[in-house]
């Protein structure tokens, strides 16, 4: 591990982080160990310093006692980290969760994470002590925890997954006039402004109507505006396209006397008759299908190659 990395790492915490001078290079001492080493073991990131310069047992016994004696507030590294993101006044955040399992016990994070030009870098989290979904009250908390240290108002959108809904949750977000984009189930069931219930897909997928529109969710005070995008290849998932073609399993065999549905295929009518004939009789619905003819290739043969002449 090299001095001048470890020290210019040191430079930019000091900026950031309120400890002395040891404390800060033993920071920075642990941030590269655990890149260099990857892993949390203290063994192995003490190693990585080099058995040259210091002992290895000394440098694991300084990285005990900075974990016994120094306590950072809670949320320390959010100014840090949204300056090193880019200070911008308005941030697009990203709230999201993950979870795995680490023997019986179940690790479930709820993030919120700040969208830069080519990632997300997470900014803080809560762990949550189930396993399972988060809920309204949890998700609440972690903006609030937000807000006390850059304000609402920094908030320029708010992206979410489907999990993430309720009228609870919508409700807050817009008391406090949080914009936010978050993905729906196409069979959800909204309000429209004449008081008829119906599914939202039956709204936003219509030619005539287009693919937006504005309803209200059950238990919400105010309407939401609600939008479907189209992928270009035509081809999504059935949350968000109702119009995919599903498979044949769902549907009928046959459709009439049309010709049977296959996986894949358009489930909508397709006609396939032909015009009478002159005779004034109809020709029939389908045509027989000729039988297709296997192409046999004649087998290379292996021929013993001419001996050139000798000259």
């Amino acid at each position: 591990m090299e001095r001048p990395v470890i020290t210019a790492l040191a430079d930019l915490l000091r900026r950031h982080v309120p400890l002395s001078k040891s404390r800060l290079e033993t920071m920075a001492l642990l941030t590269v160990g655990m890149i260099g080493a990857r892993t949390v073991n203290l063994v192995h990131v003490a190693d990585e310093r080099g058995a040259g310069a210091v002992d290895p047992a000394s440098t694991y016994r300084r990285l005990q006692r900075f974990f016994q004696h120094v306590r950072l507030p809670g949320d320390w590294a959010a100014p840090m980290i949204a300056r090193l993101a880019g200070g911008a006044q308005k941030r697009t955040l990203v709230m999201d969760r993950t979870t795995w399992k680490i023997g019986e016990r179940h690790v479930n994070i709820l993030v919120l994470a700040i969208r830069t030009r080519h990632s997300q870098v997470p900014l803080m989290w809560t762990v949550l002590d189930r396993a399972g979904h988060s809920e309204t009250p949890d998700r609440i908390a972690l903006l609030e925890r937000y807000g006390a240290l850059f304000g609402q108002d920094s908030i320029d959108m708010l992206l979410a997954d489907r999990e993430f809904v309720g009228a609870g949750w919508f409700n807050w977000l817009t008391q406090n006039d949080i914009p936010f984009t978050i993905r729906i189930a196409h069979n959800r069931l909204v309000t429209r402004a004449d008081g008829c219930r119906v599914k939202l897909a039956t709204q936003i997928t219509h030619h005539k109507r287009g693919r937006h529109c504005t309803a209200t969710f059950d238990g919400m005070d105010r309407p939401l505006h609600f939008a479907a995008l189209k992928p270009k290849d035509g081809v999504g998932d059935r949350g968000h396209q109702p119009h995919r073609p599903r498979r044949a399993r769902h549907l009928p065999q046959t459709l009439g006397d049309r010709e049977p549905v296959r996986q894949h295929q358009d489930p909508r009518p397709q006609l396939r008759g032909h015009p009478p004939d002159r005779s004034g009789q109809a020709a029939p619905a389908h045509r027989p299908r000729r039988p297709r003819r296997r192409l046999v290739r004649p087998r290379r043969q292996n021929l013993p190659r001419p001996r050139r002449p000798a000259p």
